[in-house]
């Protein structure tokens, strides 16, 4: 199914360019990876496009702090792995603070996933 998908993402981005921007091939490919459990991946394709829209902006975070989450999990002997969880999730937070005028109803949402995955994360150390 995964091999489908990702054939998928790519007929899109080849015989439709101009229809599928970069930011949602991207995305899409990224969270294809996540459920496949390639968080190196996730993070790295997540990385290469400055997401313009909003909504996909903060879906995109939203997965890149999963994707540390993930990675921690995977890696709970390497203090660089949860440096890294722990300096994204003050990134992320900063973030949402000074967007939260225009994030609105979304605000409160993706607050409280930050503080979901640090509690998680503080719990389990």
């Amino acid at each position: 199914m995964f091999q489908f998908l990702y054939q998928i993402l790519h007929v899109f981005l080849y015989d439709f360019e101009e229809a599928v921007s970069d930011e949602a091939f991207y995305y899409n490919l990224a969270r294809l990876r996540f459920e496949q459990k390639q968080y190196e991946q996730t993070i790295h394709l997540l990385q290469l496009v400055e997401y313009k829209e909003a909504l996909l902006l903060l879906s995109s975070r939203a997965l890149l702090l999963q994707s540390y989450y993930e990675r921690c999990g995977e890696h709970r002997d390497s203090f660089e792995v949860g440096e890294q969880l722990e300096q994204y999730i003050h990134s992320f937070t900063t973030f949402l603070n000074r967007k939260k005028q225009q994030l609105t109803k979304h605000y409160i949402y993706y607050v409280n996933l930050v503080e979901l995955v640090k509690g998680l994360w503080e719990s389990g150390n």
